[in-house]
């Protein structure tokens, strides 16, 4: 399995999280009750897990590294809070890797906004990103079918910095075909949240930042790597292998979450996944770009 299907079958089996939980989950305000659709961190970790799952049985590169203290910084240091749910860096074709520090929000179909979106927060997390040598800051997205969603079998307007029009997959879930040109769309990026267009917002409807959101197997595509990617694209970032040089004692606290002030340094986010094509998967690339040049 590809690293595109990893992360498409990823954002899928997200989608199904989310029916479920709204399905079968309440939760209990102060004035009312309300359909509940999974935490961020909830659904952060799962993705976290699958993709790095996938990436070790297809034989590529996969560290998925857990420091969760790290995201609200230490005040007794002085160590600013990096404000990342998750950085990210895959390599999206041979040698050539997207590096993002994300924050993660998801769609609270009760108000009608990605809930927790904050203006600060994310200026905290563009400065971060700068400071500590990763190339974007974005906002992962975590979707459902309510409005202004469509369900599957619809076409939705939410998700306007993809190329193409974007279908939601399938008309009922779950279907376990391959993928086929149409997206779960339940995990989306914005992948620059210091651009003005959506900088100063707090707690947005979809709508309000339709025109920067894309599907986030998008990362694949290479129109998207031309026309929207192009920051967030180059070399494997320098923190990949300094996060792999942490993560060989399998016994540290590094790996079980310990005292991230001991263990880990400013540079790690609450959760760094690293995921790398194996060479297999390079020279397969590679020949279907010279098939396509013939």
């Amino acid at each position: 399995m590809r690293l595109f299907e990893e992360f498409w079958w990823a954002s899928a089996l997200s989608r199904l999280d989310i029916r479920d939980a709204q399905t079968d989950v309440w939760t209990h305000g102060v004035h009312y009750s309300f359909r509940a659709v999974p935490p961020e961190e909830v659904t952060t970790f799962n993705l976290v897990r699958r993709l790095a799952g996938r990436r070790r049985v297809a034989g590529g590169l996969s560290v998925a590294l857990h420091s969760r203290p790290l995201e609200g910084g230490n005040a007794p240091t002085g160590r600013l809070p990096s404000g990342a749910d998750l950085e990210l860096a895959v390599e999206v074709a041979p040698g050539v890797w997207a590096d993002f520090a994300l924050q993660a929000k998801k769609f609270n179909p009760a108000s009608g906004r990605y809930d927790g979106w904050d203006k600060t927060q994310n200026s905290n997390l563009v400065a971060w990103a700068r400071s500590n040598g990763r190339r974007t800051a974005g906002m992962l997205l975590y979707n459902s079918s309510d409005a202004p969603f469509n369900s599957p079998g619809h076409v939705s307007s939410m998700f306007n910095l993809c190329c193409s029009r974007v279908w939601c997959h399938g008309w009922k879930w779950p279907r376990w075909e391959r993928p086929d040109g149409r997206s779960p769309l339940a995990v989306s990026l914005i992948i620059n949240v210091g651009d003005s267009r959506v900088s100063g917002l707090n707690d947005p409807r979809p709508s309000e930042v339709a025109d920067m959101a894309l599907p986030w197997e998008c990362l694949f595509c290479q129109a998207a790597q031309k026309l929207a990617l192009g920051a967030a694209l180059g070399v494997e970032p320098k923190w990949v292998e300094e996060t792999r040089g942490r993560t060989v004692d399998e016994e540290s606290d590094v790996n079980v979450g310990g005292d991230p002030d001991v263990s880990v340094g400013p540079q790690t986010a609450s959760y760094s996944l690293i995921l790398g094509m194996s060479d297999a998967e390079r020279d397969e690339y590679n020949r279907e770009m010279d098939n396509r040049l013939t």
